[in-house]
């Protein structure tokens, strides 16, 4: 390759590591290889069904803390149990609210000429790349509280990899389609 012809390739930004939040462009996707972050509504979905699931443990975990509170052999430490259920609880619903914060600023991805790629994790961290020529199909999902929330989610099925689907959250429905049909598009060519 003669030297002006490497001067004009184009430069691509470095890869970020693992633990860094690259910038992002926002919500509004366009498939140029920069990254974009989830819908806001996706943090309140999240929150609404992890308060559910706080409030449901919650439920499960006071049947044993009634009998443990009217057990016999207690006595004076009667009032540690329903401490214990409280402060469990109380745990469970703070971890909700919290928790989708953190993971919503460490959720990403992007789609350039070659892969898609999703950034996501809050204490384990990972970064996966499917390579456009791996994508089998995909599907575009809408759960019953995606619904509520104008949402859905974008399923990728792979070829061959040992993770065969990976799942894309917090889309709206024209976004996910357009992803679905950037992804789709250039290996509509590659029949075997």
């Amino acid at each position: 390759m003669a030297e002006d012809e490497v001067a004009h390739q184009p430069v691509r930004d470095p890869e970020p590591g693992i633990g860094l939040i690259p910038p992002d462009a926002g919500c509004e996707f366009c498939p140029d290889g920069r990254f974009y972050r989830l819908e806001p509504s996706w943090l309140q979905l999240s929150r609404l069904t992890g308060v559910i699931g706080a409030l449901l443990l919650g439920t499960i975990l006071l049947v044993p803390s009634v009998f443990a509170f009217f057990a016999s052999g207690l006595g004076r430490y009667r009032g540690l149990v329903v401490l214990a259920w409280c402060v469990v609880t109380i745990l469970l619903l703070v971890r909700a609210w919290v928790w989708p914060r953190l993971a919503y600023r460490r959720y990403l991805y992007r789609v350039d000429d070659s892969r898609i790629q999703i950034r996501r994790g809050v204490l384990w961290r990972e970064v996966l790349d499917i390579p456009r020529n791996r994508i089998q199909h995909t599907d575009v999902t809408q759960g019953l509280l995606e619904r509520s929330f104008e949402l859905c989610h974008l399923v990728v099925h792979t070829a061959g990899t040992t993770t065969a689907t990976v799942r894309l959250d917090g889309l709206r429905q024209e976004t996910a389609f357009r992803i679905r049909d950037e992804l789709l598009q250039s290996g509509a060519d590659d029949a075997v």
